[in-house]
């Protein structure tokens, strides 16, 4: 039987490509599908594979049922992504949505594993039925928002691309989006081995992260307020940036003394990035082509990252495998300002 850490990793790797695939193929049929539909859907589908993971004792059915689970997350995010896109308040609602992701994400990972010990997996079922009805309910009422909004009209005669295909622009802003999560998540593989090489057991790790989580509940509405006022390329340069600054605090030259500074910023870097690069996407593409793939990019990049964590360790070391996360981070940063200067050839940035 394999390891159960190497069982995990098989499990979320499937249950991230699949997602991917669902995001990706959700973008291709844009805004031919009825929305409300697909959130049905969707959300019978992730209740299906969660209730059928939690109490099926079987390897097999463990992986369909998670990959189940992943193609319900993706085709779902990429169906709210859109309909936040056709909305006239995108920015705030993507800030509001991401900062939801945070609050589960503390319940989940804060309070669920005592609870499990007590009640079992029920609790994590329970938990899950609970926000996917909420989000069910939110989902279908920005529909009808998003009908009512005669914003939306404005927003499209504004920003209409030249073809409702895929464009140069569009694949280039996707695959920095995707260079970037590649580094994100083998970053903290990273951290977390570092944080053992500098002194700090599990537990102060695991302590640093949880109340970084907390920290993280301000970074959707500080990235909103740093787009609006300097514009979104510097809100995603500034995102990229807190990575790279995490990664040269939890560097074996640098002092134990800064890598609570580097747990405590992690989650705030990834929502930060995210928040921007979704009103990025949003505004640069009236289709919803690109924002509603914004999901497959980044479960890629994920789904990639602790591959590359684990070649760049075997290859080189902690101290190389920290520089070539930096090349990751600007790499995915240069292809995002290239898409960003195509598309605005007179040098001006979405707003």
């Amino acid at each position: 039987m394999p390891e159960v850490e190497s069982l995990v990793g098989y499990v979320a790797s499937v249950e991230l490509l699949c997602g991917a695939l669902a995001a990706y193929g959700y973008s291709v049929v844009v805004g031919k599908i009825n929305i409300k539909f697909i959130a049905i859907v969707g959300t019978t589908m992730l209740l299906g594979g969660n209730l059928y993971s939690a109490y099926i004792d079987s390897i097999n059915t463990l992986f369909f049922a998670r990959a189940v689970s992943g193609f319900a997350a993706g085709i779902l995010l990429a169906n709210l992504n859109t309909i936040i896109m056709r909305t006239g308040n995108a920015d705030r609602l993507f800030a509001f949505s991401q900062t939801s992701v945070a609050v589960f994400g503390i319940i989940l990972f804060g309070i669920a594993p005592r609870l499990m010990g007590t009640y079992g997996t029920s609790v994590v079922f329970l938990f899950i039925a609970v926000v996917a009805f909420l989000s069910l309910i939110s989902v279908i009422s920005l529909k009808v928002a998003s009908y009512k909004d005669t914003s939306a009209e404005t927003y499209h005669a504004e920003i209409m691309p030249s073809s409702t295909g895929w464009s140069l622009n569009m694949v280039l802003a996707l695959l920095g989006l995707g260079l970037i999560f590649v580094g994100s998540q083998a970053a903290w593989t990273y951290m977390e081995r570092m944080g053992a090489a500098k002194g700090y057991d599990i537990k102060a790790v695991g302590n640093f992260l949880v109340i970084g989580q907390f920290l993280s509940l301000l970074a959707p509405i500080a990235a909103v307020r740093v787009s609006i006022k300097f514009g979104r390329l510097t809100a995603i340069t500034i995102g990229v940036a807190i990575y790279i600054v995490i990664l040269i605090c939890t560097s074996m030259p640098v002092s134990p003394v800064l890598y609570p500074f580097a747990s405590l910023s992690f989650q705030f870097g990834t929502l930060f990035v995210v928040t921007s690069f979704f009103g990025y996407l949003a505004k640069m593409d009236a289709s919803g082509k690109a924002i509603s793939s914004a999901p497959a990019a980044i479960n890629i990049g994920c789904a990639l990252g602790p591959g590359l964590a684990g070649w760049l360790i075997i290859n080189g070391g902690y101290t190389q495998m920290g520089y070539g996360l930096i090349l990751f981070f600007v790499a995915g940063l240069l292809l995002t300002v290239i898409a960003i200067r195509r598309r605005y050839s007179n040098g001006s940035v979405p707003s």
